[in-house]
């Protein structure tokens, strides 16, 4: 009988094959691995940058004597030392860089600067009683909860030290054109009963209530079967060139089998709004040649309010989470379509009526007619921090 020692055909397949899928698994492998890498770096790198920066702070408190330390503005601090130096702690929002004197750290575009969060504890109307300070600056990884760092100062200091460690915190008013604020509601105080939310700006796009939506003290509750608001004069109103809208909401619960809660918008086959998924991501859809949707990386929990905002123009849409700059979408020279219905909040209004209600909390509504800057929607978000505290 002759023996074959050579391979079969379906043998040499069979080994190809297999070779394939072991090349692809290592090729998959090296993938992730550079993956880790790189965000194992990038993370390291943002450590050691908050270190080197959170030492040069501590050692000038430790070592030089503090006489004063005050704000100069929105996330800035001054620090003024007995040497005659004053060294100033800061934050460029919009260009993501934290500067302390002559040293500055710049973020990439996986992290996002927060607010600076100053608190003093002790007796601290009581001059000449020690107390302490504390400082805290987040920095916020936009697609990972659990990457979020933080730059914290702690520093026992006498009462007399520290003067006027608080900003006054007020919404921007340039090119302000809508102003819904559930606490005045009626434009000179608030009422449970009304059923016109009356705009503060001088422009009146008012929003009419449908289906008696619940009021609070500080917010209106609509119900996600059948409340909702119309800003009835905002029907086809053009936003271009720019714009910025932003909402304090609180989603509450979803309906039934719904997945995804559109709550302030005017979708039809043109315009866009806001809405939050089942996934606990918030998205931006805004017809742009086509709608075109912007969904955070980063998640949010439900029944949390949040301070949400889009700045658009005709190359850029951008959105933020409660002050900081979660996504971006470049273009290049598109206007937003006109909607021919108007505004709507609690739902998504179209040209048959209201659908897609949503079960939503909110607070205020603010529209611009131009694209804040990073700064600004950091302000605004700071103010609903401390008006509805």
């Amino acid at each position: 009988m002759k023996n074959n020692k050579g391979f079969t055909l379906i043998e040499l397949l069979v080994s190809f094959t297999l070779s394939m899928i072991l090349v692809m698994i290592l090729f998959q492998l090296i993938i992730n691995l550079k993956e880790l890498y790189k965000t194992s770096g990038t993370t390291t790198d943002i450590i050691n940058k908050q270190n080197i920066m959170t030492n040069k702070i501590y050692t000038d408190l430790t070592e030089k004597k503090l006489i004063n330390a005050s704000t100069c503005g929105l996330n800035c601090i001054d620090f003024s030392y007995s040497t005659g130096e004053t060294k100033r702690l800061s934050a460029d929002i919009e260009n993501q860089i934290l500067k302390y004197d002559d040293y500055a750290m710049k973020l990439n575009n996986e992290y996002s600067l927060g607010a600076f969060n100053v608190e003093t504890t002790g007796n601290i109307y009581s001059q000449n009683q020690k107390a302490i300070i504390s400082i805290k600056i987040p920095i916020i990884n936009k697609s990972n909860n659990n990457e979020n760092l933080e730059i914290k100062i702690i520093y026992p200091y006498i009462v007399n030290e520290i003067t006027n460690l608080t900003v006054e915190k007020t919404y921007v008013t340039d090119g302000l054109i809508t102003y819904l604020d559930a606490i005045n509601n009626t434009g000179s105080g608030h009422s449970n009963s009304t059923t016109t939310w009356k705009d503060l700006t001088e422009n009146s796009y008012n929003a009419t209530l449908y289906n008696n939506p619940t009021w609070t003290e500080n917010s209106i509750i609509f119900n996600g079967t059948n409340n909702y608001a119309l800003l009835n004069n905002t029907k086809n109103k053009s936003y271009n060139p720019e714009f910025t809208m932003e909402i304090r909401v609180k989603p509450v619960s979803f309906i039934g089998s719904q997945t995804t809660m559109e709550f302030f918008g005017n979708w039809e086959g043109a315009g866009g709004g806001f809405s939050y998924n089942k996934s606990g991501k918030y998205i931006a859809m805004y017809y742009l040649n086509g709608y075109k949707t912007i969904t955070t990386t980063k998640t949010f929990d439900i029944n949390t309010y949040v301070t949400m905002a889009v700045t658009y123009n005709s190359n850029q849409t951008k959105v933020y989470i409660n002050g900081v700059l979660l996504e971006t979408l470049d273009y290049n020279n598109i206007n937003l379509k006109v909607s021919p219905v108007a505004l709507g909040i609690g739902g998504n209004p179209g040209l048959n009526g209201m659908g897609n209600y949503a079960n939503i909390e909110v607070q205020n509504v603010l529209i611009y007619d131009r694209a804040l800057t990073a700064n600004e929607v950091m302000q605004n978000y700071l103010t609903d921090q401390e008006k509805y505290k």
